[in-house]
């Protein structure tokens, strides 16, 4: 036994030397080929790239023409990725491109496009709910059980067709992933937002299909209105959104040159828009070009107005709006020709104080909210009050227009929390609240939707 393990390990020894000896270059039999074979042209495998040997001393030759070498796992993670398809313009859908050619609109991009599609289809939507909220105060005004009913099929019917339309504009938006560049984000929070008034709508549609009209009328109209309320923040959230977005838009690409009259302009207030704000500003600084000049500008919200929604009907609200922006017009314009009011959004207004200081600024905006605030508001005898919170700051020489809406919506939030009917200032160090001056205003009566 003893002698047959020894012979194992002897020969296990040699077959390794023999492999030692094989793997050496050249080979030590090699010598031993005949003289026709060593003439033949040798053929030499290249090594794996991570297993190439090393020769310190030797120099690499030239290629004509050297075969591409792979990335590394670093370059190949920091390299762009391709371009993707996307839509090209002519590919959108053709209703959709009926409607903008309608509306004079000619989009710079399949996101533009996108977004004054939506845009006028949501105002669209706005419209149908408004109806609807009428019709169901109706209903339960006359305890109509078959009004309710029908109302509750339209309210079916249009909100499919909404969510229709909503799936067509999600799939645009899906197909340009990655094509957006600095408004991916925009265009996925778009996105995002599309989701969730879907996932609403779906749950008011089954809340609907749940009520019992002949036993409920009363808590049935209450749920409906309810559902109605959430729509309608939602379209609200998404008109503001579509806004925000074009304005960004036609500014980085140089469009708000050929911006329309009806797409700078506010329809129910006649003051410029979100769109608007931004060629304001623009002739602002271009007037001014050193930007020497003073500017001062405010943020106006009103206090708690959905409750006015809720209680009168948001179409009375939208005429209250109306009836307050003309009210804040009169404020400001009264003794200055350089104050610009715009209305940024559904309850907010901006309003731009020219050769004004910040405090300067806060006076005027002071004015305007003790003027409100001693106002009584009447829809045809049912009386209600309003207040105004508001922000207000200097506009910087380096400032552009996001840098001074986000420090503006800052100081807002800053007198909201503060309690409201109040104005904060910021003039460099953070927003923090004055004594305000004391105006010697009179209360009066202003009918909504008459001229004030």
């Amino acid at each position: 036994m003893v002698v047959f393990v020894f012979t194992v390990g002897l020969l296990n020894l040699g077959l390794g030397f023999l492999f030692a000896v094989a793997l050496t270059e050249p080979p030590p039999w090699s010598r031993f080929k005949p003289a026709w074979v060593r003439k033949l042209p040798r053929i030499k495998l290249p090594w794996p790239a991570h297993r190439q040997p090393l020769a310190p001393t030797e120099t690499p030759k030239p290629h004509a023409s050297p075969d591409p070498v792979p990335p590394t796992l670093d370059e190949a993670e920091t390299a762009p990725p391709p371009p993707p398809v996307g839509y090209k313009l002519e590919e959108l859908p053709r209703r959709w491109l009926d409607a903008l050619g309608a509306e004079g609109i000619t989009p710079g991009s399949f996101l533009e496009a996108a977004s004054h599609v939506m845009r006028l289809e949501v105002s669209q939507y706005r419209e149908q709910l408004i109806t609807a909220e009428n019709r169901v105060r109706a209903s339960l005004a006359a305890a109509d059980e078959a009004a309710l009913r029908q109302l509750c099929d339209d309210l079916i019917q249009f909100n499919q067709d909404w969510l229709t339309k909503q799936t067509e504009a999600g799939a645009v938006l899906k197909q340009g992933t990655g094509a957006h560049g600095d408004h991916e984000r925009a265009a996925a929070e778009l996105e995002q937002v599309l989701h969730d008034q879907a996932a609403l709508i779906k749950d008011c549609d089954t809340t609907i299909a749940s009520l019992h009209y002949r036993t409920e009328i009363e808590t049935g109209c209450k749920r409906v209105f309810e559902r109605l309320f959430q729509l309608m923040d939602q379209a609200h959230s998404l008109r503001d959104r579509l806004n925000d977005l074009l304005a960004t838009l036609l500014r980085e690409s140089a469009g708000l040159a050929s911006v329309t009259t009806g797409l700078q302009l506010d329809h129910a207030t006649g003051l410029p828009n979100r769109i608007g704000v931004e060629l304001v500003f623009h002739d602002w600084w271009r007037d001014d070009p050193q930007r020497q000049r003073q500017l001062s500008a405010a943020v106006i919200d009103i206090d708690r107005f959905a409750r006015v929604n809720q209680r009168l009907g948001t179409r009375v609200g939208d005429h209250t709006v109306t009836a307050l922006a003309r009210l804040l017009s009169e404020t400001f314009r009264r003794d200055r020709g350089t104050d610009r009011l715009i209305r940024l959004s559904g309850q907010s207004f901006l309003v731009f104080l020219g050769d004004t200081g910040p405090h300067q600024g806060l006076t005027a905006v002071e004015r305007a909210r003790q003027s409100i605030e001693a106002t009584t508001w009447d829809d045809h005898g049912s009386e209600f009050d309003l207040t105004i919170t508001a922000g207000i700051t200097e506009v910087r020489q380096q400032d552009s227009l996001a840098d001074l809406l986000r420090r503006l919506a800052e100081t807002l939030k800053f007198a909201k929390l503060a309690g409201r009917n109040r104005a904060a200032l910021d003039e460099g160090d953070g927003p923090r609240l004055l004594d305000p001056p004391q105006f010697s205003v009179k209360g009066r009566v202003i009918r909504v939707g008459e001229p004030a």
